[in-house]
């Protein structure tokens, strides 16, 4: 009976573990306009390359 809990357990624990968003569309429309925007800039800013800086 024991190896029988302990398999459902396994089970679910693989089960959850194949519930993670796989594609990044499932998140889209989790930030708010300006949050998105921050971002935007953030990531714009981050690729900025300073040739005089090395």
């Amino acid at each position: 009976m024991n190896d029988f809990i302990d398999f459902l357990l396994e089970k679910e624990k693989r089960k959850a573990k194949d519930d993670k968003p796989k594609d990044i569309m499932k998140f889209a429309g989790i930030l708010s306009d300006v949050e998105a925007e921050e971002w935007e800039k953030s990531i714009s800013e981050c690729r900025k390359i300073d040739l005089n800086e090395w």
